[in-house]
């Protein structure tokens, strides 16, 4: 399968060695540090975002790819395997590289529909959704609320 693969942010470099054991067949693009709205640009340009992070505090870059229509595809660690649900995206089956391609070539093949990647992304992480979750945490349930004003 012919690939582009961007890698962006500053640590490209350091997977030089592992980068050229790629198949000919994968192209491969440092980009660096981009801005934004380049980010944001390519996620709206792109079949898919895959996420090799061996560790994730919050999946910020999942959801911000969904949001744009982009499925994302990454390792079964915290938060991914909590949200990564078809046909937002695809955890691996276990750490394993074999596993990571696996997924990888399952979402393209599959290729998702963008505007149902995004609506689904924008139910489980929009602003109305996140609102009402945060209005919950603030003041406890609405059913509560409701409790106490009667």
């Amino acid at each position: 399968m012919e690939i582009d693969l961007e890698l962006i942010g500053r640590n490209a470099d350091d997977l030089a060695d592992l980068l050229d054991m790629l198949p000919a067949s994968v192209r491969v693009v440092r980009a660096g540090r981009l801005q934004r709205a380049e980010v944001e640009d390519r996620l709206r340009n792109t079949n898919v975002l895959l996420v090799p992070s061996l560790y994730e505090e919050w999946g910020y870059v999942a959801t911000e790819a969904a949001l744009e229509g982009t499925p994302v595809v990454a390792l079964p660690v915290y938060p991914f395997v909590e949200i990564l649900k078809s046909p937002f995206g695809v955890c691996a089956s276990d750490m394993s590289p074999a596993a990571l391609a696996d997924a990888l070539r399952h979402v393209l093949d599959t290729h998702p529909s963008r505007s149902l990647v995004a609506s689904t992304a924008e139910a489980m992480f929009g602003t109305g959704t996140i609102g009402e979750r945060l209005t919950e945490i603030w003041s406890g349930p609405r059913r509560a609320l409701a409790l106490v004003a009667t």
